[in-house]
């Protein structure tokens, strides 16, 4: 599998860049942005196993009742498969809580010690797109489960990250 992105060093910072150019973030050490380019990769992996199995159980035939038909019948696979986006929506869901509360600090605590700094605006920005692209992953396996108030929590709270980006393109006078 092909690099997600490309860390580049500038002025003593870790820039992790997209293949499209974008800066995705920009880290003290190199290892925090390996860490960031790890997290992009499993939150594209999980998109496309969920994006994989949602064709699988569209293309599977239904009796009149909505169950999937064929080998076991009863519904006993779409169960299985509600199971499966459960247990993805749950640590998505779970992911999106801690990546939200750190996206809401304003300051980086500095290891060692009880003072920090105030984190940038590309930080923060980074920080509100992983828990919205946490939130909206959830949505989607919650959806796909069933569950559409978990389902619209989540879409919304992706919204309000969002619009915290907005907010801080704005303040930064960033064109968007």
């Amino acid at each position: 599998m092909q690099p997600v992105a490309i860390i580049r060093k500038r002025k003593g910072k870790y820039h992790l860049i997209s293949h499209k150019g974008k800066t995705l973030g920009v880290h003290s050490t190199r290892e925090e942005a390996l860490k960031q380019e790890q997290a992009i990769e499993i939150s594209k992996r999980a998109k496309q196993l969920a994006d994989g199995i949602s064709k699988l159980l569209a293309e599977q035939d239904r009796d009149d009742h909505g169950r999937f038909s064929g080998p076991g019948g009863g519904g006993g696979h779409e169960d299985q498969m509600r199971a499966v986006h459960l247990q993805h929506a749950e640590k998505a869901a779970k992911s999106a809580a801690g990546k939200s509360r750190r996206a809401h600090k304003e300051t980086i605590v500095t290891q060692g010690t009880s003072s920090g700094r105030y984190k940038s605006g590309d930080e923060r920005i980074a920080e509100h797109k992983s828990a919205a692209r946490s939130h909206q992953l959830a949505a989607d396996h919650y959806k796909l489960a069933g569950e559409h108030a978990k389902s619209a929590e989540h879409q919304q709270k992706a919204q309000e990250h969002q619009q915290h980006i907005d907010s801080i393109k704005h303040s930064l006078g960033i064109k968007f």
